[in-house]
C-alpha cells in the first residue's frame, strides 16, 4: 500500500513493547541515491530534543507509527548520515513539474512512497481542483529535482490507482521470487528497477516551517 510523505508529519509514534505513546513525528529523512525512506526524526512534546528512528526500526506505518521498543532512540545530532541527509533539505512542494521539452504541466502536491520506504510516484497539483483519482508521474519517469523544477521524461501521467496496481503487482512478485538462484547465487529481486534515475537533489513537501524532509 503506498502512502504521502505529508501524511507521516505529526503522527503520533506507538512502541510495541509498551504500548504507550513515545513522540510525533517531525521530519521525514530520504536518501536521494537508495531513493528511499531513511529514517524518521521524532520528538516528545515541546522538547527540543530530537530522536531518530531508523526504517528498520519502524514495523508499522499506518495511522500510527508503531516501533520496535526494544532499541533506543539516538540523538539526531549523534548520527553524522542523518546530519549530512538533513543539511541538503530543500522543500517540494509546490515546485514546477516540466518536461524534458520545457513544459509545465502543474506543480509537485506530494511524493508517494512503498510499504519498503521507496519513493515510487509524484503526485500532480494542477490548479485548485483535484479528482478522485489524482494524476501522478511514476518516480522513474523523473530526470531531475532541482532548485526551481522537477524534471520528467514525459509530461504524460498517469492515474494513482494504476500506480498502486503496478506497485502492488511488484510486491507481489518480489514475495514470490526465490531468495536464490537454482546455481546457489542469490537471486536478482524480481520487479527490481535498475533503470530507475537517481533524483538530483533533495526535496520534500512541508507545511510548518521546519519539518522538512530530504533526499541526498
Amino acid at each position: 500500500m503506498m502512502q504521502k510523505i505529508n501524511e507521516l508529519f505529526g503522527k503520533r509514534v506507538i512502541s510495541q513493547l509498551t504500548g504507550d505513546q513515545v513522540a510525533t513525528v517531525r521530519e521525514v529523512v530520504i536518501d536521494r541515491e537508495a531513493r528511499r525512506i531513511v529514517a524518521l526524526i521524532i520528538r516528545k512534546g515541546r522538547s527540543s530534543n530530537e530522536q531518530v528512528v531508523r526504517l528498520e526500526q519502524i514495523l508499522g506505518m499506518g495511522e500510527f507509527i508503531v516501533v520496535d521498543g526494544a532499541r533506543p532512540f539516538y540523538s539526531s545530532a549523534s548520527d553524522s548520515e542523518i546530519v549530512a541527509l538533513r543539511k541538503g533539505a530543500e522543500q517540494i512542494t509546490g515546485k514546477k513539474l516540466m518536461s524534458a521539452t520545457g513544459e509545465q504541466f502543474g506543480t509537485v502536491g506530494d511524493m508517494y512512497f512503498d510499504r519498503s520506504g521507496a519513493i515510487v510516484g509524484f503526485e500532480l497539483k494542477h490548479g485548485l481542483l483535484s479528482g478522485s483519482d489524482p494524476q501522478v508521474i511514476r518516480a522513474s519517469d523523473v530526470e531531475a529535482v532541482g532548485r526551481d523544477a522537477v524534471i520528467a521524461r514525459t509530461n504524460q501521467t498517469i492515474a494513482l490507482s494504476v500506480l498502486s496496481a503496478e506497485e502492488t503487482q511488484v510486491a507481489g512478485l518480489v514475495e514470490e521470487a526465490p531468495a536464490h538462484s537454482p546455481r546457489g547465487e542469490p537471486a536478482e529481486p524480481v520487479g527490481a528497477r535498475p533503470d530507475r534515475p537517481m533524483l538530483n537533489t533533495i526535496p520534500e513537501p512541508t507545511s510548518e516551517p521546519g519539518l522538512e524532509a530530504n533526499l541526498r
